[in-house]
């Protein structure tokens, strides 16, 4: 489904309006039109004249309006002094607001400058085609702004007195209307002067469109593409669990968060994890900081993936997936069925041969079986396969061929099983009667006879099968196909990636926009008991508290390491603290983040207004007074969950968790199982020495992170006991 509204080109206008403007005002030939649209007695749309200094463009009657510099981009941040609708009238109904670099605007002038013995008053209005989003009246704002003004005109530079006078003793006032089109110059009074206003305005055209498949499956990306949507400043993003007709939040995950424009193509699953098979509601919000916001929304089906090995678990989330063709008997009765798809069916039907079972080695047949629901994000894919050649009979197996991915065209790759005199095959010898091997061949480096290699991975995905054909005197016992997924797309296979992390806001040094906090529901009581808060990531500013909660936390880990980017933003921070994992009434873990008066702190320097600093925590050896320790990961094992609280002069950029794994459940981290990496460095600096001995200490005593545990656990007890000291001993010492 692709939502879309029309969006209008930047600086054109209908030919229909263009008459209507034409009809009303009347042009000179040398008059610009296109963003006035109406002015009423006394203001009158002129052609922007050689000079508004005073004296040089002067009618006691006549408010002079004239178009300045259209739909152009800020290259600096503009302030004006009036924005909402209302009257002006007192210099306190003034504000300074500031309309951000990047904003796409139009500059229109307002010039009154009477020439009058007494004075001389003088009011009217002006429309515009598009709404004011600022007014500047203060005389250095004017100076300033000039840069928006119209080629040619010659305009003063600081002038005491250049905008309208407001307050008591003086006459000038001004209204934007509600609607925020039009300008009313109330009263303008001037005696020996001029006054002049500018008024920005800007195209009322946020566009929200985007384009997101309707289904997806439970691990793949999910690209939202919207490139056609079109935003001058931010847009936003919401992912929920909805109900079946995308409407309601349904009890489940919810994410949102702002996002610097403009869109383009966005994985969503780098900020939401689509926790569970379901609907999910998408919706897409972008403004352009003017008057003008707009939002689309989709919903995208996850369904529970296939289960081609019917373990219960999605082929797409399991690191390995093994998959049986036929049964592993050494060609043992009865047969095994085969199943070819529809694409080998088709080739069959040209032929004149037999179609072949598992475990029928018969001569003169065809092999033919389809691994169906490929439908993962392959990392690596090897097929095993288990073929004998049919005894004395026929026209013999020597030319034999195993052949992969039957397509419009034929196969995608094939090859002679044996070697015959000046033709290379799969194995280094002749393929002949009564031949038995079992050959794995890599799908990613498939061998080609010139020496080359071809990738099938791509075809696989795309296709969502392999398909696998055996010619025609050679039976086959059983197939395996072995894949390892890749489900994040990274080009490493899933399997291979024993440790992960989960990043929390935007690693961005405390850039705006913020990224949104989600308290979990234990830490969100203790939150409703604060007067204010809790503050978003990057959000600065005093007496607010920060609280969020990381979800999902695999309880196959070994070891977490908590790292958290913490900045000063207001004096009285001195005392804030870090605490995490909410049990009401309190939290499990807590500590002073400054050392202050004696009480040491997880930084050794007092935390003052301004001090920044990037801290780690070992979740299984926090500080705790007197030198001690805390242990929080079983309590974070049996909660999936971890509550970050951070009190509250301190703002957080990001937070992330390192995570060790051992999805096997046997206690030694899974890093540590694939290596022997035990050698007594225990800080990791390539030599082993007096530096290693208080590292192997605190991991003897039960602190230690999976490095450091597999570096000193000599024989392969997966903790560190007496005989891991005595072998880290003698290598301290060298023998």
């Amino acid at each position: 489904m692709n939502i879309q509204l029309i969006k209008r080109s930047h600086g054109t206008k209908s030919l229909f309006h263009c008459l209507w403007v034409l009809t009303i005002l009347g042009s000179p030939p040398d008059m610009l039109i296109g963003a006035i649209v109406n002015t009423c007695p006394n203001a009158q749309l002129v052609a922007p004249p050689a000079s508004v200094r005073q004296g040089q463009f002067s009618h006691n009657d006549r408010i002079s309006v004239f178009n300045e510099q259209q739909d152009v981009l800020l290259a600096g941040p503009v302030t004006v002094d009036a924005r909402d609708p209302g009257t002006y009238d007192q210099n306190s109904d003034l504000v300074s607001f500031v309309i951000p670099a990047g904003t796409r605007v139009s500059s229109h002038y307002i010039h009154y400058d009477s020439q009058a013995v007494f004075g001389h008053a003088s009011s009217g209005c002006v429309t515009f085609d598009q709404p004011i989003i600022g007014v500047v009246e203060r005389d250095s704002n004017l100076n300033i702004t000039n840069t928006l003004g119209a080629q040619g005109v010659d305009y003063p530079g600081f002038l005491s007195d250049r905008g309208f006078e407001l307050g008591a003793g003086a006459d000038d006032r001004f209204t934007i209307t509600s609607d925020r089109r039009t300008l009313i110059i109330d009263r303008v009074w001037t005696l020996a002067g001029v006054d002049d206003l500018r008024v920005i305005t800007c195209e009322d055209d946020a566009i929200a469109s985007f384009t997101l498949p309707a289904q997806a499956s439970f691990c793949e990306p999910i690209w939202l593409d919207g490139s056609d949507s079109w935003s001058e400043i931010d847009y936003f993003l919401e992912v929920f669990e909805t109900d079946s007709v995308c409407n309601d939040q349904v009890v489940g995950a919810y994410w949102s968060g702002w996002f610097p424009g403009p869109v383009g193509l966005i994985n969503l699953r780098d900020h939401f994890d689509f926790p569970v098979p379901g609907i999910y509601r998408v919706k897409l919000a972008v403004t352009n900081d003017c008057t003008d916001w707009n939002e689309a929304v989709q919903c995208i089906t996850i369904p529970l993936g296939i289960d081609c090995n019917n373990n219960g678990v999605p082929d797409e989330c399991e690191s390995v997936l093994d998959i049986l063709g036929g049964e592993i008997d050494d060609c043992a009765l009865p047969l095994d069925d085969a199943q070819p798809g529809s694409e080998l069916l088709a080739y069959f039907a040209t032929l004149t041969n037999d179609i072949r079972e598992f475990d029928d080695a018969s001569g003169d047949k065809l092999f033919g079986h389809t691994f169906e629901g490929l439908s993962g994000v392959l990392g690596s894919i090897e097929l095993e396969i288990h073929l004998k050649a049919v005894t004395e009979c026929c026209y013999g197996p020597q030319n034999d061929i195993i052949a992969l991915q039957r397509g419009a065209s034929g196969f995608s790759w094939s090859r002679r099983i044996g070697t015959e005199p000046g033709i290379p095959g799969l194995l280094n010898h002749e393929w002949d009667y009564g031949s038995d091997d079992v050959i794995l061949l890599d799908l990613t480096q498939l061998p080609m006879v010139d020496g080359t290699t071809i990738d099938l991975r791509s075809q696989i995905q795309a296709d969502g099968r392999l398909d696998v054909y055996v010619q025609d005197d050679t039976g086959v016992d059983y197939i395996r196909l072995i894949i390892s997924n890749d489900c994040n797309a990274n080009g490493v296979p899933d399997d291979c990636e024993l440790n992960r992390e989960m990043l929390e806001g935007v690693h961005d040094d405390f850039a705006l926009p913020v990224e949104n906090v989600n308290p979990g529901p234990e830490l969100q009581i203790h939150l409703d008991t604060l007067a204010a808060g809790p503050r978003d990531f990057d959000q600065a500013g005093c007496d607010e508290a920060f609280g969020h909660t990381i979800t999902g936390i695999p309880a196959t880990f070994s070891d977490l390491t908590l790292e958290i980017h913490l900045k000063s933003s207001c004096a009285g921070s001195q005392n804030d603290a870090i605490s995490l994992q909410y049990a009401g009434p309190s939290f499990l873990w807590g500590h002073r983040i400054g050392t202050e008066d004696g009480i040491p702190g997880l930084v050794d320097d007092r935390w003052l207004n301004g001090s920044d600093e990037v801290i780690e925590l070992n979740l299984k050896a926090l500080p705790v007074s007197g030198g001690a320790f805390f242990d929080l990961t079983q309590q974070i094992r049996a909660t999936g969950r971890l509550d970050v609280y951070v009190q509250d002069d301190t703002a957080v950029d990001y937070i992330r968790l390192w995570i060790d794994n051992d999805c096997n459940a046997n206690g030694i981290p899974d890093d540590c199982e694939l290596c022997s990496c035990a050698n007594g460095d225990m800080n990791g600096d390539g030599t082993v020495n007096g530096l290693d001995l208080q590292v192997f200490l605190n991991a003897y005593l039960g602190f230690g992170t999976s490095y450091e545990i597999c570096a000193g656990d000599f024989d392969g007890s997966a903790f560190l006991d007496a005989g891991d000291v005595a072998a880290f001993v003698g290598v301290l010492i060298g023998c």
